[in-house]
């Protein structure tokens, strides 16, 4: 496994399509432009 790479749209699209589940796995792949994504 490794870090999955997302355009920060597609990002948020996921977190607002289900937040819970998509936030813990961006968060665990450390995902650094995903936790960007979210504090905007």
């Amino acid at each position: 496994s490794g870090i999955i790479y997302m355009k920060e749209e597609e990002v948020k699209d996921a977190i607002n399509n289900n937040s819970n589940l998509q936030l813990s796995k961006v968060v665990n792949q450390g995902d650094w432009r995903a936790i960007m994504a979210i504090k905007k």
